[in-house]
């Protein structure tokens, strides 16, 4: 049981990460014990702790140099994701669309040992996107759920995959708005914004100006939050008439 903390250090954040696998059961009374807490408590597991590994290679020799992993290649687009991985995501999908997080989470994990045997940059980054969108819906952990987001960026930018670097900024503003820090989530977002302006995608931009206006709206500046949701509906009408 979670006790022992020092009454003199004041918490934002609680991470407590264990090597052993990751179980529902222990992850679920952390959230329980999180909502007691003026601090949010968040634990990892192995399959947690993994694509944050293999992302640096100097700590993952240094600590586990009994993990085989292929040769380190120059990360270039590919041509799809791994057989069976996008079964895996798209079996994920629906258990997100059914609100069975730890259900979409343990697919996620599973097609994430797949990609990261043969060490698929892109597919890895696609698999974090995913297992971020997945953390973000669930509302249990966005320190994790950027910390993934950072990771996919580093490769979109390297691969230059404008459309997912947008999304990936869309999803970072998210985690800022969940946590009340509107700041940082407007100036982000507006990152995205101008991203999906550049690629004239009107999904994009009515999901980065809805968003704004709901920052808006939560401080209180109805007028401003009014025009965004009006010029985000625009860009929805924009879409649906092609």
């Amino acid at each position: 049981k979670l006790k022992g903390l020092p009454v003199d250090f004041e918490y934002d954040n609680l991470l407590i990460i264990s090597t052993a696998k990751r179980y529902s059961i222990i992850q679920d009374y952390v959230n329980t014990l999180s909502k007691d807490k003026d601090f949010n408590i968040s634990y990892w597991g192995w399959d947690d702790i993994q694509p944050f590994i293999t992302e640096f290679e100097q700590i993952r020799k240094k600590y586990y140099p009994h993990l085989t992993f292929a040769s380190e290649k120059k990360v270039q687009k590919n041509n799809g994701l791994p057989k069976g991985v996008e079964k895996m995501i798209k079996k994920s999908g629906e258990y997100l669309d059914n609100y069975e997080y730890d259900k979409a989470l343990d697919v996620i994990f599973d097609a994430q040992k797949i990609v990261h045997k043969l060490n698929d940059k892109i597919a890895i980054a696609e698999l974090n996107l995913e297992q971020a969108i997945i953390i973000i819906n669930a509302k249990k952990d966005p320190i994790k759920a950027r910390l993934l987001l950072e990771i996919c960026l580093n490769t979109f930018e390297k691969i230059g995959d404008k459309d997912k670097i947008a999304h990936s900024y869309y999803l970072l503003g998210i985690t800022y708005i969940d946590e009340k820090k509107y700041k940082r989530a407007t100036a982000i977002l507006k990152e995205s914004l101008n991203i999906y302006t550049e690629l004239n995608d009107n999904a994009g931009i009515a999901l980065c100006l809805h968003q704004l206006g709901w920052i808006a709206d939560l401080l209180g500046d109805l007028e401003k939050a009014l025009k965004l949701y009006e010029r985000s509906e625009e860009h929805t009408s924009e879409l649906q008439s092609h």
